[in-house]
């Protein structure tokens, strides 16, 4: 497995794999996915320029990405993108004091637990390497839906809820936090 930063050339296969774990009624998988939540390609494009954008790949397949910011790309990327202004995430974010690492979307490939696993810890450590020691936050699913998957990630690294936002589709979020040391 290879961690790199990401790439154009990776984007179409970002962008599908991130489809594909949309979550957006009852009866889809609601242990891991994307509440209601997509970016367009030309959205991903605006966010390679965050050095935080991680790619896994296995011998030229895409394996899972991190798509991650800190404070200053996400101010960033509010004045370029004018409806994160009213996005209660980005909001929550632009309070908070000092600086932070956001993970936006952190996703991998296929359903086998064990190399999925695996891609997520790596993508996880190598973010982690390159954090300085900011504080991390991630928004999972709290409600309707609950991501059990994620909540349990996050907890297993000693992240804890700093908030709760709800979005305009009704989606709560908890926002939750871990030091990267």
């Amino acid at each position: 497995m290879v961690i790199k930063k990401a790439a154009e050339t990776d984007l179409s296969e970002v962008k599908l794999l991130a489809d594909s774990l949309l979550v957006d009624s009852p009866s889809s998988d609601q242990d891991a996915g994307f509440y209601c939540y997509s970016l367009s390609l030309d959205q991903y494009k605006r966010r390679l320029e965050s050095p935080l954008f991680l790619v896994s790949s296995q011998p030229s397949v895409l394996g899972g990405f991190c798509l991650a910011y800190d404070r200053a790309f996400t101010n960033r990327l509010r004045g370029k993108e004018t409806t994160l202004s009213d996005d209660p995430v980005f909001n929550f974010l632009s309070d908070l004091s000092g600086d932070f690492v956001y993970i936006d979307q952190l996703a991998v490939k296929g359903r086998d637990k064990l190399v999925g696993m695996r891609t997520v810890h790596g993508l996880v450590r190598a973010l982690r390497s390159s954090v300085d020691g900011r504080v991390v936050i991630g928004a999972i699913s709290h409600g309707p839906w609950k991501n059990e998957r994620a909540i349990r990630f996050s907890a297993a690294r000693g992240g804890r809820v700093i908030g709760e936002v709800t979005t305009l589709s009704g989606i709560t979020l908890g926002m939750h936090a871990f030091y990267s040391s």
